[in-house]
């Protein structure tokens, strides 16, 4: 009997795939109190583009104020139920978002890009703060990674020191535990 269900678990992960893709780069960005949020880009793939790309009703490869707020509604705001996608870490307590603001969509090429700012407020100290900032879709329709190693910069960190580290998060793997996201741990504090 364990066979059998070995052999359906491994069936079941050769054929499951993801239906869409996406690379992500985001910015820690902080204010006079701390980190104050994170912004997040998303380069999808070209067969998610080519569905999204219909919402540039005129053609003209920018999309107006109308266009942004049906494509929002439409292609964007289902995912406040997974949280858009993001998980993060404040001091070992998990923050799921469930808001995002300065959502804009525009074309790289013939692909489509999403960027939009997740509010998280996290106030600094002269003791370090750790936060670890993850965006993954645990059902593995689509497929989130980093766009590159160092997909995490900062904006307005003069006043602070930080150090990030990009790490395998086995403890949030998913898909049957055989998936294991890429986080980034960023430890800040006061100078």
């Amino acid at each position: 009997m364990g066979r059998v269900i070995l052999i359906l678990l491994l069936l079941s992960l050769l054929f499951a795939h993801p239906h869409s893709f996406i690379d992500y780069e985001t910015t820690i960005c902080f204010d006079d109190e701390g980190v104050s949020g994170v912004q997040t880009t998303w380069y999808f793939d070209e067969m998610f583009s080519s569905f999204v790309e219909a919402y540039d009703v005129d053609g003209d490869r920018i999309f107006s104020d109308a266009e942004v707020k049906v494509l929002k509604a439409e292609a964007f705001d289902n995912l406040k139920e997974h949280n858009y996608f993001s998980k993060f870490y404040i001091d070992g307590k998990i923050f799921y978002p469930t808001f995002i603001k300065d959502f804009k969509p525009f074309f790289v090429e013939d692909k489509i890009v999403y960027s939009f700012f997740v509010p998280c407020h996290v106030q600094a100290t002269a003791m370090p703060k750790e936060m670890i900032v993850m965006f993954f879709d645990p059902t593995y329709y689509i497929h989130v990674d980093p766009v590159k190693k160092e997909a995490v910069s900062f904006e307005n960190d003069h006043n602070y020191s930080v150090v990030v580290n990009r790490e395998k998060r086995k403890q949030d793997a998913y898909y049957q535990n055989v998936i294991v996201p890429a986080g980034f741990r960023v430890r800040f504090s006061k100078k």
